[in-house]
Parts: structure tokens; sequence; C-alpha cells
């Protein structure tokens, strides 16, 4: 559906006799609104995250690439539609975006386990990035926060929880929490710094609220996810030790480079402007999720306690997870899938195949055909021998020759 609303937009382009090339594009509202759909649908904000995988068995660290790469994808329409200032006017984007950071912050923080909460945390961070590339903020804020996004969560999904045998597994963790945190020297601290400033300029105190609110959880969620003990087996070879210790270098050093060297991040302030310009409003509410935050992971253990690990999500936790709506959809896409399997084995047939073994030996296989009756001998009465392998090969459209040569051979034998 995304990438329909991709090629509706380039079509409309394509009518309007203008030009598909991004430094060249002059879109329409027409094409803005259908540009934006595609970025939404392609981002997986809440309620559009059913495509998301919420259980992560034992494979965190790959399964991060099922949730970065699409909204990354997604994120990056939104960056050239905010660089090229076609990005609609009026759209309910940013209260989706809301939406998902308050919702995917609370229910990662609630969560009694706290690997299981890793995509929710995404999907309030994803939410979090959307909300700084729709706020007026300096032009390489939407780019900046979409990078963020994009190392806190893999560093998360591929950090280990807390292990003093050997605690550098936990450094991309810790990174990618001060630069949640917005602590001064990571590239959390340029974004929160900016979206802050800008939701205050432009007097959105709803969503600055519901942005404390998001961050505090987050915050709370992170810390409590970093002192959790480690439950995944530690890297064994060498090659894996090598290959897990780059992926992190890869996503923590740039947390910290990107916002040390401004020459990496155009378009966006140095960290002694934004110190020296901070006011007293702007500080408030950068420190203020952050000491909530704290708060809630030191209180949290009495809100989820450890013993409801395995417990059962709460209703409205369940309702919030929208588990229901993926049971009200599934239903009719299984019905659709039996209807079409059973019409499948009316034009195709159906076959069965009996294996019976004990133990490693197999004793017996039976094969069943189950095919209906094609009624094609009332066709070839009266007809010359020579017409019927004509006949015959109409019976299926898609192996029309497995006809023609089964007639053929029961011809002549």
């Amino acid at each position: 559906s995304s990438t329909l609303c991709v090629w509706i937009a380039a079509l409309v382009v394509e009518h309007s006799n203008g030009s598909l090339y991004w430094h060249l594009l002059k879109a329409s509202p027409e094409v803005s609104d259908w540009l934006a759909a595609a970025g939404v649908l392609r981002l997986g904000l809440y309620p559009l995250h059913q495509w998301l995988p919420i259980e992560l068995d034992r494979e965190p660290d790959r399964s991060v690439l099922l949730i970065a790469i699409p909204s990354m994808v997604g994120l990056a329409l939104w960056a050239r539609l905010a660089l090229a200032q076609a990005l609609p006017i009026e759209s309910i984007v940013p209260t989706l975006a809301v939406l998902s950071a308050l919702v995917g912050a609370l229910l990662a923080w609630r969560s009694p386990q706290p690997r299981q909460g890793l995509p929710l945390a995404a999907l309030s961070l994803l939410g979090l990035a959307v909300v700084g590339a729709v706020t007026p903020t300096t032009i390489g804020t939407p780019s900046v926060a979409a990078l963020n996004w994009l190392f806190i969560v893999v560093c998360l999904f591929i950090s280990r929880g807390l292990d003093r045998r050997s605690p550098w597994w936990m450094g991309g963790a810790v990174i990618a929490g001060l630069s949640l945190a917005g602590i001064p020297g990571t590239l959390g601290f340029i974004v929160r710094d900016q979206l802050i400033g800008g939701l205050i300029e432009s007097q959105a105190w709803f969503m600055l609220a519901a942005l404390l609110i998001a961050e505090a959880l987050l915050i709370g969620y992170t810390a409590r996810l970093i002192v959790t003990p480690a439950d995944e087996a530690e890297p064994c070879s060498s090659l894996r030790q090598i290959s897990f210790g780059l992926a992190l270098a890869v996503a923590a050093v740039p947390l910290v480079a990107f916002a040390l060297a401004s020459s990496l991040a155009p378009g966006v302030p140095t960290l002694q402007a934004m110190l020296v310009d901070m006011s007293a409003a702007d500080g408030l509410a950068w420190a203020a999720p952050i000491v909530v935050g704290l708060i809630l992971a030191w209180q949290n253990h009495r809100v989820v306690p450890v013993e409801s690990a395995l417990a059962t999500q709460p209703i409205w936790a369940s309702w919030l997870r929208l588990e229901w709506l993926t049971r009200l959809v599934a239903y009719p896409v299984r019905w659709i899938a039996e209807v079409v399997r059973r019409l499948a084995g009316v034009v195709e047939g159906e076959g069965g195949l009996y294996v019976k073994m004990k133990g490693d030996k197999l004793l017996d296989v039976k094969l069943k055909l189950f095919e209906p009756p094609r009624l094609f001998e009332a066709f070839l009465r009266g007809r010359n021998d020579s017409e019927a392998p004509d006949i015959t090969a109409r019976i299926c459209g898609i192996s029309p020759v497995c006809y023609r040569i089964s007639h053929l051979h029961s011809m002549c034998s």
C-alpha cells in the first residue's frame, strides 16, 4: 500500500508535466498528501503498527532489522519532504506520532520483562522522531532525529543487560540511554534541544507535555533495561564476538561523534551555541523527564514486581496493544484464505500424503489424489481422434501440456 501511494504520486506529477527528481520536485498539495500517506504507512505509527514484530523470542539482535529498515525508509521519505518543504499543511501525522510516543512508552515501561518492551520502546522513539520531523526547527533536525532514532534502537536491541563478568557488552545500551536522555555531547541532546525549543516557540503546549511524559517513561524503561541482569548467552566464538563488537561500535560511536563534530551534522547549531542559547524554560523541560524517569526506574519494581514477569498482561495493556484489532483483522483473512483454498481444490485438485514411520524406519507411504470429475468425456463423444488432444488440453488453463500428453499416451497405448 505504501508503494502504491508513491506510484500514484508519481503519476500525478507526470500528469502535471512535473519532474520526478527530488531537487526539481515542486509538489502540489495532492502529491504531498500521497507521499505523506506512503511515509505514514511505511513508518508503522500507532495504530498502524500491526505489522511490526512484537514477540522477539530469543533473537532481539536479528529482530531489529524488521523494525529499523521499513521505518527508516518512512523516516527518510518524511525527511525528504521536509527538506523539499512539501509536507502537508494539515495532517494527522503529528497526532499519530504523539500517540505512538505515549502508548509505546507506557507499554514498554509496563512490560514485565524489559527485553519484551524493546519493540514498544522502538515505536515510542519512532513517534518522537516523527514529532521532530514535523516541528518547526532548524533544517537539519529531521535528519538528525532519524539518525538518533536508528542508532538508539540498534544499540538497545543488540546490547546485553548488566553483567559484571563482561560489562562491555552493555556499553552500547549505556550510550543509547545517555542519548535518549539528551545528555550534552550526544546526538540526542541536539534533537531534544531543538525539539523542545521549537515546541515552546510555537506554543504547542499539549504536544510538549505529551513529549515530556513519553520521554520520562522511556528514560525510566531504558534505565531498568540497562541494570537488569542479562538473560542472553554471551557471544562465544571469536567471529561472533567481533561481529557483535563491530555492530555495537557502528551504532554507538555516531551517537557521540555526530554531536561533537559539527561538520557531520550540517544544518544544526553547535553544542556550545545550544548550551549558550538554552533558556530557563528549555532547561526545565530538558531536566524534568530525566529526573522523573530515574524516579520511575527506581520505583518500577513496586509497579511491575518481578514475580509477575511471567504473568499475563493487564486488560488495558492488551487493549492498548490492539491485540483485539489483530484478531478482528485476522478472522476475515483466515476466512478468505479458506475460501481460496477450497476454490483452488475445485480448480486444481488436492492431494494427500500418508506416511507411516516407526522410529527412524519408514514403513509405508501412500499418495491419495482427490481430483473432482472434469466431465470432459461428454465433449469427446462423437469427435474425431485428432480433435481430442486440443479438447483435453483445455481441462486446465495452467497445465494444458500435461493433459494433452496424457491423452496422447492413452491413445497410443
